[in-house]
């Protein structure tokens, strides 16, 4: 039931959450400026990527992120316990 739920509140025509916003999520959608041009290149690049490229970046990103997170020595207890 809570998948149903969370699918259609997104699909709201006034935008479901993110329609709180502001319509922040209509402008992005209708290609609107980013605030800073590398936002504008990351956004075309992550639109021409293929879905493979879609899948392998975000999880490159969290090895490499765990990766630092081993490396780092105050986050040494941390990452021992989880």
């Amino acid at each position: 039931m809570s998948v149903f739920l969370y699918s259609s509140w997104f699909r709201r025509p006034d935008g479901g959450f993110f329609g709180a916003f502001g319509g922040q999520q209509q402008q992005q959608q209708q290609g609107g400026e980013k605030a800073f041009a590398w936002r504008q290149e990351l956004n075309r690049l992550w639109r021409e990527a293929s879905p493979g490229a879609k899948v392998f970046v975000p999880i490159c990103l969290a090895n490499v992120a765990v990766w630092m997170a081993w490396r780092a020595p105050s986050l040494g207890p941390v990452m021992l316990r989880w």
